[in-house]
């Protein structure tokens, strides 16, 4: 699907660029006395979406923002060639992972 094909042209690129995914992150919040735990929620949701629209939301990517002109050109060409053809609007579902770390402001 769509989305696969998506991720297949971004993963390349959040191996050389600071990202959220993975667990990198924990480390330092875990052993930090400021916050307390984390906590996390998952939520699924269908955005229509046209090509277009879909080209938006991948260069407001930070990474993608941040590469070269002629890089994230080329990349948001192949998008284009990933959405192109469909009817729209179409669904486009994707998961916000949302975390949560409550200070703990008696420290």
């Amino acid at each position: 699907p769509l989305q696969r094909g998506i991720e297949d042209l971004l993963a390349p690129l959040r191996d050389v660029a600071p990202y959220q995914l993975g667990e990198a992150w924990r480390e330092p919040l875990d052993a930090s006395l400021l916050f307390g735990p984390p906590e996390e929620a998952w939520f699924s949701i269908a955005q229509e979406m046209t090509a277009a629209g879909v080209g938006e939301r991948v260069a407001s990517t930070s990474f993608v923002a941040a590469m070269d002109p002629g890089e994230r050109a080329r990349l948001l060409e192949r998008v284009r060639q990933l959405t192109a053809g469909r009817e729209e609007p179409f669904a486009f579902p994707y998961v916000t992972e949302v975390y949560l770390a409550r200070s703990n402001a008696s420290i």
